[in-house]
This record gives structure tokens, sequence and C-alpha cells, in this order.
């Protein structure tokens, strides 16, 4: 697909701007910024860039994404994370020394060698792997595979756990009230007015930085939705609203239970009761392999939520310049959990398919 291959381009020379951005001071970069410098630092044309390469990437998703074709979640959940894995490399290049080797507990620092910028290339080529209908890697499977019950447990607690993290996080919690709001801004569309706020309203030094993830954040938003079919964006919409009204009193066992039964866990459940003994016994043996993807993509929420940590702590960092962060940092929240949900309800699905015809 020539249109990943432009992505994976721009991904790149984003992240080698983030790592030109990375040793220069804040007075070193507000003169890097300027169009008449030396050499000047191309973060706005490069932010641009990865969005344009983007759109026309999820142009060749929309349509099977919409049908609901499988290899198509998969890549567009990749693509999502490769994005915001983009987003969080400029994030971390417009940290001060400071603040990097606080979050690391470290007494000293070559700031270049801390900035994991392997991680992010991984990132991007593990979701042009995947755009390319390259199985993605997977880590070591268990060979004594479970029964449906403990099958299931494991991916409604799983889901369930992450969702409990994106409520207990503080930036996220702050926000949580307005989650409501957010979430109907991100499944019509006028979320990313938010983002629009916050990048036109910064100009100088590591906030110009900052404005760049905020592009690509305002990408991912506006697309996080399209994970799931339409007919679904519904039931993940009720998933959502009953979820923040539990995430304060109940364990992730309880939350991901909470998801399940709104996303399908009751219909699964039954499938497999009316199934014969000859088709539970063959869907047994493929239970671990049926649901090897959504526990991976499951597994990736958790680098998500380190940096909306990192980004929303910003965010509210200038709560009172823009009164629009709180709907932003909302919506950061909204799209972690559609990711949980979308990965849950892909797995309920995929469990039920192996005794339905």
């Amino acid at each position: 697909m020539e249109a990943v291959s432009a992505w994976e381009t721009a991904a790149n020379s984003l992240l080698d701007v983030a790592l030109r951005v990375a040793p220069l001071t804040e007075q070193q970069l507000i003169s890097a910024l300027q169009p008449n410098a030396p050499e000047p630092v191309p973060l706005e044309l490069s932010s641009t860039a990865v969005t344009r390469a983007a759109d026309l990437v999820f142009e060749q998703l929309r349509g099977p994404l919409a049908e609901g074709d499988d290899e198509a979640f998969r890549g567009m959940f990749a693509f999502l994370t490769g994005n915001m894995s983009v987003a969080d490399a400029i994030m971390t290049a417009a940290d001060s020394p400071d603040a990097i080797v606080a979050s690391l507990m470290l007494d000293r620092i070559d700031r270049i060698e801390l900035i994991p910028a392997g991680t992010w290339r991984r990132d991007i080529a593990e979701a042009v792997r995947t755009l390319r209908g390259v199985e993605p890697v997977r880590g070591a499977q268990d060979d004594d595979l479970a029964e449906l019950s403990d099958t299931l447990d494991k991916l409604t607690d799983q889901a369930g756990d992450e969702l409990v993290a994106i409520g207990s996080d503080t930036v996220l919690a702050i926000a949580l009230p307005h989650v409501g709001t957010a979430l109907t801004a991100v499944l019509t569309g006028p979320a990313a007015k938010a983002f629009d706020a916050i990048r036109t309203g910064i100009h100088v030094g590591w906030a110009a930085v900052k404005k760049a993830a905020s592009t690509v954040m305002n990408w991912v938003i506006d697309h996080v939705t399209h994970l799931v079919p339409q007919s679904t964006q519904k039931i993940i919409e009720d998933a959502v609203r009953n979820i923040v009204s539990n995430l304060m009193s109940n364990a992730g066992h309880a939350v991901g239970r909470i998801a399940a039964d709104i996303l399908g866990l009751g219909g699964t459940r039954e499938a497999w009761r009316r199934a014969s003994a000859g088709e539970r016994d063959a869907a047994t043996m493929q239970l671990t392999a049926a649901t090897a993807d959504e526990v991976s993509l499951l597994r990736n929420v958790t680098r998500v939520r380190t940096f909306i940590d990192k980004y929303g702590r910003w965010l509210i960092s200038m709560w009172v310049k823009i009164p629009q962060v709180v709907l932003a940092v909302a919506a950061l929240a909204t799209a972690a959990m559609v990711l949980v949900l979308s990965a849950l309800w892909h797995g309920l699905r995929d469990i039920k398919g192996l005794v339905s015809a």
C-alpha cells in the first residue's frame, strides 16, 4: 500500500524532528523554530504531513472497517497506537531535562540517551506490518488451552483492569464527570475543536512542540470510533456511560463484567450452550488462538495510558488559559476506553463465532 509507505516515512521523519528538538534548550528551540533560522526545525510542517498521510491510509480502511473486517480492525488499532507513539515522541522531546530525570528517578541525565526512539519506531513498524497484512509479533502462548469460562474471565478481567486504571489516573479522573459530553463529541466529530483551541492558543518554546502533539492527537480522537462498525457504536456508548458510573466503586473484574455484559457476553455464553458437544470440543481447542490478538491489543492500552497521563498533565496546566482543555482531557479518557471496549467486543464476537455458523 503506497499510502502506508507514505505514512511510515512521514511518521519516522517527525520522530527525527523530535530527536533534533530533544537536546535543545528552550531558547535554542525558539530560535530554531523561526523560518529564517540557519537550520529551521520543520515541526508544524512535519506533524501536518503525518496527519495528511494518516488520512490517506484511513481512506483505504474506512470501507472494510464499516463492514467489520477483522484485518482492518487490527490494522486500525495498531495504526492508532502508532500515531499516539508519534505524538508521545513529540511530547517527550518537549519535556525539560529535569522532568525526565524526575520521571525516571535518575541522579544524572544524558537526555538523548533516555529518549526511547527504538520503542516509537517499533510501534510504527508494527503498524506498518499489520496494515500490510503481516501477522503482528505475538508473545508466548500457553499450551494449556483454557475452557470457555476461563478464557472469558481472562479477557474481561484484563479489559476491566485497564478501564479501572484509566479511571484511577489522577488527570483523567478530573475529567471523568465530563466524559458524557466528550463521548457525544467524539462519536459525532466535534471533539477535535478542543484540540483546535489548544493548537491555536500556544506559539513559543516547548509549548510549540507540544502543539504538534495536539495536531496528531486531534487526528486520533477523530478516528478512534472507526475501530467498530457504526452499528455497534451505540453499544460502545452505553458501555462507556455505565463504566464511568461504576469506576469508583468496583474492582477491575467487576468493571470488566459490566462492560462485557453490555457488549454481548450473554450472547456468547448462550451460543456455546446451544452448540453440540462436538462443536464445543472443536471450539475449545481454538479459544487461545481466537483471543490472542485481542489480549495483545489490550496490552497496548497500558502504553497508551502512559502517554495520555503525560499529555493530560500538560493540558491540565493550561486549564485556566484555555477552558476547552477539560473537554480535551475527557476526550482522551474516552478514546482510551473505546480502545479497550473495541478489543473486548471483538474478542467476545470471535469467541461466539467459534460455535456460530
